[in-house]
């Protein structure tokens, strides 16, 4: 497990912010990823299906990040962030989009470890429809943002 001054080090290093706001969102994004690593949550991305939407020529990577409970027997996901563009497959921002994802879901009244489905988004089985996902009770609908995706 890493220290949290370690932790703040690299998000203070990576994930930017105001000035003189970004030491406080360098320690929130640190003690979000300690307590999800304490609840055992994990973060991992995979390309993103859509072509690439930004407003300035496309990355070498397209990615959709996403946090997931994987004592879960729903697979769900519990939170992503798509359109994620990065020139590195293994770029430091991918881990600072993890942490904010982590902080918006520890943050939800509604998600308690190890209750499948608490916040269930999308599923991490292969490309189903929504349709056919919520036809099998895979899928609780939580507004328009809810997506399906595929594995890695």
């Amino acid at each position: 497990m890493k220290h949290l001054a370690e932790r703040y080090r690299f998000f203070r290093e990576h994930a930017g912010g105001v000035v003189g706001q970004s030491a406080v969102v360098a320690m929130h994004l640190a003690r979000a990823e300690a307590r999800a690593e304490e609840l055992g949550l994990r973060w991992d991305h995979e390309p993103e299906r859509e072509p690439w939407d930004g407003d300035c020529p496309a990355p070498e990577y397209n990615r959709t990040v996403y946090v997931y409970d994987p004592n879960d027997p729903g697979g769900c996901w519990l939170a992503s962030l798509g359109q994620v563009g990065v020139n590195l497959y293994e770029d430091p921002y991918l881990r600072v989009c993890a942490a904010e994802l982590f902080a918006e879901v520890l943050s939800e009244p509604v998600y308690r470890p190890g209750k499948p489905g608490a916040r269930c988004e999308t599923s991490r089985r292969p490309w189903h429809h929504v349709g056919e996902l919520h036809e099998a009770g895979a899928v609780r609908a939580e507004g328009p943002d809810v997506h399906t995706t595929g594995e890695k």
